[in-house]
C-alpha cells in the first residue's frame, strides 16, 4: 500500500508499478492460495472515472464469487467520501453515489 506522505517526482513509475501489481493478481487469482477466505479490501478508484470504477469492482466481485465459498467480500474503501480532499469515493460533489456503487447491488 502507498501513502502519500512524501511528494514524489516518480508518479509515473509508481502508477506502473501498481498496474503491474494488479495485473499479476489477475494472473493468479485461480490458483488455490491454502485454502483460505479471500476478503479484497481497500479498493478504490477516482469518483469522477465511475465508469471505470464499476467496471473494476463488476470484475473484483466475478472474480471474488468464481472462488466458491473462499471468496466472502469486496470492501470499498470510503465510498461516502466527497472528492473535495479524497478522490477515491464514490460519490460525487453533490454527495450522491456514483454509478460505481451499483455494483454492489447486482453481485
Amino acid at each position: 500500500m502507498l501513502w502519500p506522505i512524501a511528494k514524489t517526482p516518480n508518479y509515473a513509475a509508481i502508477s506502473k508499478w501498481i498496474n503491474s501489481g494488479y495485473k499479476a493478481s489477475k494472473a493468479v487469482y485461480q490458483m488455490p492460495w491454502f485454502g483460505k477466505k479471500v476478503l479484497v479490501a481497500e479498493l478504490g478508484m477516482k469518483w469522477s472515472d465511475a465508469d471505470a470504477s464499476e467496471a473494476m469492482l463488476a470484475d473484483m466481485f466475478t472474480r471474488v464469487k468464481a472462488m466458491g465459498n473462499n471468496g466472502i467480500g469486496v470492501f470499498y474503501w470510503e465510498p461516502n467520501l466527497t472528492p473535495d480532499h479524497y478522490e477515491m469515493g464514490a460519490m460525487d460533489s453533490l454527495g450522491k453515489f456514483t454509478k460505481a456503487i451499483t455494483s454492489y447491488n447486482r453481485y
